[in-house]
């Protein structure tokens, strides 16, 4: 191989050490003027603090794009966020946690990415002390709310907190806590979201306040809603299989009906026992084949969102539907009408037989005299009347003193006759 074969290798060789010296140089350059960040606290916000940071950018540095590496974690999680900001501040929402840590430094970008980074510091932020834990929250009913939280056990025992719920740019307060040992431990809200409405409402803030502090925590609707049990739930005999349909549950924010996953449990009546716990059903039917045509059966189902939103809470569970020995479907409603139509029945024949018989037994009426008493009592008096009219009329004849009383006697009897008959 010639002299003049090795001038274009030494060419190639020459032009790489120069460009791998330019970006040592730039390397260098801006490495020196990336300088440091001063991180400091601008403001205080209720449950935030609002994190800035002074960079010294020269002339020199005009022609790059420059960006910082923003990084935190709470101090009682592991976990780091990362994110590139263009702007020299940040605010951080402690929520419920005892602070945080802050790493910042600022770089040099190309469309969000980081070309060259310079050196960085770190901040460390203790926030207020929160005595409460364990903040759960749940939506039911479509249209009410209940949170519940814990004390910690090193919270003093004057430590009270409030609670209040931020919805539609309005505060609402509780009115109704929930109690122990004389100290909130939870507040329930009713009708706070509206049952009928286009509006969505993908989250809400809730927000505990006392004198020194506040902070709040945020809920994705979603997440947190307890959904109603599914509607019009029907049963079918379909070539001796059993085939179970319904409709989607009623909810906060109106959503596919594609959005929701089903529990299914059917119960052997004799036993008692669940036959079957099927969790995992997508469609708004299921078929079973193999129910023992000689046993009764009963079967609820219950819905929670799966798909356009991870649900935390399992909904509540619908009437049970029941099926008989011979395969005739039934639903809850018929067995209520035959209890209550029954129960109407007897009180009816109860109350039927006290007006007949104790009526009888307690209210006894007088009996009137017999016919035959009053005959005897009118002829008794007619006689009476006709002795005396014979007295009357008779002559006066000589009678012995014996005679004598005893027509005094007849005469007395005479008037009292005859004042009774007048």
């Amino acid at each position: 191989m010639s002299h003049k074969d090795h001038v274009p290798l030494w060419i190639l060789l020459l032009a790489s050490i120069k460009v791998c010296y330019q970006i040592h140089v730039t390397n260098t350059t801006l490495n020196f003027l990336l300088k440091r960040p001063n991180i400091r606290v601008l403001n205080y916000r209720p449950n935030a603090v609002n994190l800035t940071w002074d960079t010294e950018v020269t002339s020199e540095i005009d022609e790059y794009e420059i960006c910082y590496n923003f990084s935190y974690r709470f101090l009682d999680k592991t976990t780091w966020k990362k994110e590139i900001l263009t702007e020299n501040y940040r605010i951080v929402y402690c929520h419920l946690h005892p602070g945080f840590i802050a790493s910042v430094s600022t770089a040099r970008c190309e469309h969000f990415s980081i070309v060259f980074e310079g050196n960085t510091t770190e901040y460390v932020y203790h926030a207020p002390p929160v005595y409460i834990s364990n903040v759960s929250c749940a939506i039911y009913n479509v249209t009410n709310l209940n949170c519940t939280w814990e004390w910690r056990n090193d919270s003093p025992s004057d430590a009270i907190y409030s609670f209040a719920l931020r919805l539609y740019d309005k505060t609402l307060a509780c009115k109704q806590y929930l109690k122990r040992h004389g100290r909130n431990t939870g507040c329930h809200m009713k009708n706070v979201f509206p049952k009928e409405s286009n509006d969505e409402i993908p989250k809400i803030r809730i927000w505990f306040f006392n004198n020194l502090t506040r902070f709040s925590k945020t809920f994705q609707t979603g997440v947190i809603e307890l959904l109603n049990a599914p509607t019009n739930i029907s049963v079918t005999s379909v070539n001796e299989n059993t085939k179970l349909e319904w409709l989607s549950p009623p909810s906060l924010n109106p959503v596919s009906s594609d959005c929701f996953q089903y529990h299914i449990r059917v119960t052997e009546m004799q036993t008692k026992q669940i036959i079957k716990n099927i969790s995992d059903v997508e469609n708004h039917e299921y078929v079973f084949s193999d129910l023992e045509k000689d046993k009764s059966y009963s079967m609820q189902i219950r819905a929670k969102k799966i798909y356009c939103a991870k649900s935390k809470y399992w909904g509540a569970w619908s009437q049970p539907v029941f099926i008989d020995k011979d395969k005739v479907i039934f639903p809850t409603w018929i067995i209520i009408l035959i209890i209550a139509g029954t129960s109407v029945v007897i009180v009816f024949l109860l109350i039927y037989l006290f007006r007949r018989y104790v009526k009888i037994l307690i209210l006894v009426a007088i009996p009137d005299p017999s016919e035959k008493l009053k005959l005897s009592l009118a002829s008794s008096s007619n006689i009476n009347a006709q002795r005396c009219i014979a007295v009357h009329n008779e002559q006066p004849v000589p009678i012995t003193e014996i005679e004598i009383v005893g027509s005094l006697m007849d005469s007395q009897e005479c008037q009292d006759s005859n004042s009774n008959i007048i």
